[in-house]
């Protein structure tokens, strides 16, 4: 006969019931962590807004100011852009009151496209026709503020850019007012006055632009 003290207890099973009441207390404590978890943060952003309500109040009434800034800005761009790109030259075809806009008697190009105020484009004139015959234009590059901008006046030279004047633009409606700034090989006259193109013909314009120093190629090439 075995002694009590020997004996071995019998190994406890769990039932069904007891896995369903350790599941059930593992959701509870994880429902109260999340519960906790969102007390906490909800307690920080009432502290917050406490401390800081009078500045959050005002960064929210300045924010839709702000983007109807952007947007006046934006759309500023967009017209003022519209306003200086086209073809400016002293042909005044196509307006009413050419006599009154006073055209320089120069025979001076602007190609200008804006963007967001930088305009980018190419000018010719017979002055610089005669000192690069191969060329019919060089490159403009600058930056408008409304009504008037400032260009440089550049090309490339064996790969290097090489700066050849300093223009300023003033625009009024249809005319631009062109200013030498910096140009020491008078290139451009001290003030011109051009008009925009009213209605541009792609093809027609093109010939022009490709054909602009030809004159002065031939005489070039007789010379030779």
């Amino acid at each position: 006969m075995l002694n009590k003290r020997n004996r071995i207890p019998p190994r406890r099973t769990f039932s069904k019931k007891d896995d369903s009441i350790k599941s059930r207390m593992t959701r509870i404590l994880s429902s109260i962590k999340r519960t906790w978890i969102i007390l906490t943060a909800a307690g920080t952003l009432l502290v917050a807004v406490l401390m800081q309500g009078p500045t959050i109040l005002e960064n929210s009434v300045k924010l839709p100011e702000e983007i109807e800034s952007v947007w006046n800005k934006f759309s500023s761009w967009k017209g003022n852009d519209t306003e200086w790109t086209g073809i400016w030259s002293n042909a005044a075809e196509g307006f009413v009151d050419s006599a009154d806009m006073k055209l320089s008697a120069i025979d001076l190009r602007f190609e200008i496209e804006t963007s967001k105020g930088k305009l980018n484009g190419t000018v010719a004139a017979r002055t610089i026709c005669k000192i690069f015959p191969a060329w019919n234009f060089v490159l403009v590059s600058g930056n408008s503020s409304w009504n008037s901008a400032s260009v440089e006046v550049f090309d490339f030279f064996a790969g290097k850019k090489q700066r050849l004047a300093l223009l300023e633009l003033e625009r009024d409606g249809p005319v631009l007012t062109v200013r030498s700034i910096e140009d020491p090989g008078q290139l451009f006259p001290k003030e011109s006055r051009l008009a925009l193109h009213p209605e541009m013909e792609i093809e027609k314009e093109k010939e022009i632009r490709d054909a602009y120093c030809s004159a002065e190629r031939v005489k070039n090439a007789e010379k030779k």
